[in-house]
């Protein structure tokens, strides 16, 4: 199990003016469509990304090795337009806000995973990935005091390696409460068979081959009574089917 703190801080996070003035960065995001305005996929309102092409930190061919051109006049015409103008800033003093306001939520962040759990981010290496992890991984070291960061080979595609060579599975719970008097035990076989017919079949029709219970790695069962007078099973099976070519886990 992973403990994830999920935050509106990525490079699609739209930059944004409260009623009070104050300039936010995030939750809404721009997402991938129409993403950023430099993209030019009709995107209007500014991000991070905008924010970091303004300010030099990434270049307007650095995406997909140059494939995909980043337009600079049009993320600097909305930064102007919707952060600048009303805030009676710069365009650069605005792009810099929306950097130091996005790395504050991603502090605030690791914060409530570590800092708030009794940990010491100081004792931990930072990993960074995502597209534009490692372009903010300094900073967010620095105001936390890490002294590593680590970055994988691939940064942008970390997540998706991940997704494609993990084991796949399926989790199955049912819970059972009955007086121990008028157990039947014909019963709890009938629901562990119902489980493992639904995993099978889930599994069929996701690898389009037959499976069978020698893809069970493990069945955890928990039981416990209840004032003496009734039993609670609890029953979790896992099935797990590794990727073929790749090492199996356990």
């Amino acid at each position: 199990m992973i403990d994830i703190e999920t935050i509106g801080a990525g490079g699609g996070s739209i930059a944004w003016i409260d009623k009070g003035g104050a300039l936010r960065v995030g939750p809404q995001s721009a997402g991938a469509k129409p993403g950023p305005v430099c993209y030019e996929q009709g995107g209007e309102e500014p991000t991070v990304t905008d924010a970091n092409l303004v300010l030099g930190r990434i270049g307007p061919e650095s995406c997909l090795s140059g494939e995909m051109k980043l337009n600079v006049d049009k993320a600097v015409e909305a930064i102007q337009k919707r952060i600048a103008y009303p805030l009676n800033l710069s365009v650069e003093k605005s792009a810099k806000g929306i950097i130091d306001i996005v790395n504050a939520n991603r502090v605030r962040g690791i914060r409530r995973i570590s800092v708030e759990k009794g940990y010491d981010p100081r004792n931990f290496s930072l990993v960074a990935f995502g597209g534009a992890g490692p372009l903010h991984a300094g900073e967010l070291a620095r105001d936390l005091n890490i002294t590593e960061i680590i970055i994988p080979l691939t940064p942008g595609i970390f997540s998706a390696v991940g997704m494609l060579t993990a084991d796949i599975r399926h989790d199955y719970v049912r819970t059972y409460f009955k007086e121990i008097s008028g157990l039947d035990g014909s019963i709890l076989n009938s629901i562990y068979i119902e489980m493992e017919k639904e995993a099978i079949n889930q599994l069929t029709k996701e690898g389009k081959q037959e499976f069978s219970g020698n893809n069970i790695l493990y069945i955890i069962s928990d039981y416990f009574l209840s004032n003496r007078k009734f039993l609670t099973l609890n029953y979790r099976f896992f099935w797990l089917l590794p990727v073929r070519g790749v090492a199996q886990s356990g």
